[in-house]
């Protein structure tokens, strides 16, 4: 989901479609080797939230929290499963942290 632009927090289908699975990708610590889980939509139970910063996101045997900065529009995307990919933000991959965007800071997977 790297674009030459720069950082997208997370990629969606159109507006009349609904994707099967969705992707989450964090990086290992202090490198530039991503880690992730993919998980079919139909096993996310619950997207709970926290003002704008965190999202929780309930599966049968984990939960994936997600913290940044404005958020709301991943969570709509989450609601109507329109969400392809979502990545974490890491000076690493990307030189400029953007502004006024969604950015995810954390992914964290508690089983």
């Amino acid at each position: 989901m790297s674009t030459s632009d720069g950082y997208r927090a997370f990629g969606m289908m159109p507006a009349s479609q609904v994707h099967a699975s969705c992707e989450l990708r964090w990086w290992m610590e202090g490198t530039t080797v991503p880690e992730g889980l993919a998980f079919p939509y139909r096993l996310l139970m619950e997207v709970g939230f926290s003002g704008e910063d965190t999202l929780r996101l309930l599966l049968p045997d984990k939960v994936v929290e997600i913290v940044g900065e404005q958020l709301d529009p991943l969570r709509q995307g989450f609601m109507r499963q329109r969400v392809t990919v979502v990545q974490q933000w890491t000076p690493l991959v990307w030189r400029a942290k953007p502004t006024g965007e969604t950015i995810v800071g954390r992914i964290t997977v508690a089983r």
